[in-house]
């Protein structure tokens, strides 16, 4: 079934609260998760953007969120048969965990605000959980940083990074044509690192 009318702010609200409340550890998970959204009732998860806090009893009957599986690679895990089979959902959302660190007023090649060292590597990184999803009326994201885990940033418009585009291509594009993509694009790592699992 398909909803014309689905806020993915809201269901990108409604999984990072499902997982803030459901794991041990905020900020350690075993692996990126893909997940399937089924809607029962839009309104009510679109009252959620700027509705009640408790947002999981507020949504126990408006929609379903199903774990469809993990990946080391969240990219993989996109362009892989899970991410067509998230397709046949009315939404789908990816959750992964990274690292942010201070920008500075340099660009990369690409024209993006840098942290001049891989953002793991920065001396004041911090650790983050990311929960995106997708829907036929866009890309949105909330996030969560480990030094003020109780405050969600939530970012109803489409953001940018690779992560975004590979959701949209998703989504919006050829899954095969992601597919294909994704591996040559990572043709050049090795088969044990695209599949090493941390503990």
């Amino acid at each position: 079934m398909t909803h014309r009318d689905l806020a993915p702010l809201a269901l990108a609200l409604v999984l990072d609260a499902r997982l803030q409340a459901t794991l041990d550890d905020p900020f350690h998970m075993r692996a990126a998760r893909l997940y399937g959204f089924t809607v029962h009732d839009p309104a009510a998860l679109a009252s959620l953007v700027n509705g009640p806090s408790d947002v999981i009893a507020a949504t126990d009957d408006a929609v379903r969120a199903t774990c469809l599986g993990e990946g080391d690679d969240p990219y993989w895990l996109l362009a892989g048969p899970l991410g067509l089979f998230a397709c046949s959902f009315d939404a789908a959302g990816l959750v992964t965990l990274g690292w942010a660190a201070p920008l500075l007023d340099e660009r990369d090649e690409y024209g993006r605000l840098t942290t001049g060292v891989r953002p793991s590597l920065h001396p004041e990184r911090v650790r983050i959980r990311i929960s995106a999803t997708v829907c036929d009326q866009g890309v949105a994201t909330v996030l969560r940083r480990s030094d003020d885990p109780d405050a969600a940033v939530a970012i109803g418009e489409r953001g940018e990074g690779e992560l975004v585009d590979t959701l949209e291509r998703l989504w919006f594009g050829d899954p095969l044509e992601l597919a294909l993509s994704r591996v040559t694009a990572r043709a050049d790592r090795s088969r044990r690192a695209r599949h090493r699992r941390s503990p």
